[in-house]
């Protein structure tokens, strides 16, 4: 079997175990033969495979609901839909990039699981705009990587942290 271990130092490592037993000339078990072969890289390349899978099959989702859409609008909105629901956040708003100024502006689309208690930071969100770079969002597509943040109200990089006041929402990928 396979099974996770911990270094000294407390960095943890996998080992795919086999036990085999071994019989006396009475054919009776005297001892067992442990065959130990370590298998992290195996192990986090699965684990990548299956973040990889996940995408494809959001990406997929995505792209047919965008093909059955008749609107930028309902792609964004289908699109917020989906990732909210794939992610389990409560909310999602979607910016669009206007090339000609190199900044990210509302789309005055947004998916709400509830909807209490949001005008403040929905009437914030849509008159912020973002520069490559700017808070979480602009480095987000700066770096182009998932950007995350435990405490959206208290980071420094989340330019509208204030506006969340009395939201409940803490917590942003």
């Amino acid at each position: 079997g396979e099974v996770k271990n911990k270094r000294k130092d407390g960095s943890e490592y996998w080992v795919e175990t086999t036990i085999v037993p071994t019989k006396n000339s009475k054919n009776e078990i005297w001892q067992y033969i442990s065959i130990r072969q370590e298998i992290t890289a195996r192990k986090q390349a699965e684990a990548q495979l299956e973040i990889a899978r996940y995408r494809n099959a959001m990406m997929l989702e995505i792209a047919q609901a965008a093909n059955q859409a008749e609107t930028l609008n309902d792609v964004l909105r289908s699109t917020m839909k989906i990732v909210c629901a794939r992610s389990s956040m409560q909310i999602g708003h979607a910016y669009i990039y206007m090339g000609d100024v190199r900044e990210f502006h509302s789309s005055r689309v947004w998916q709400f699981e509830v909807s209490s208690n949001f005008d403040r930071f929905r009437s914030v969100s849509e008159k912020f705009k973002f520069k490559s770079g700017d808070g979480i969002i602009g480095r987000a597509v700066k770096d182009q990587v998932t950007a995350k943040s435990e405490d959206i109200q208290r980071d420094p990089d989340f330019l509208r942290g204030e506006s969340l006041e009395g939201t409940g929402i803490n917590f942003m990928i």
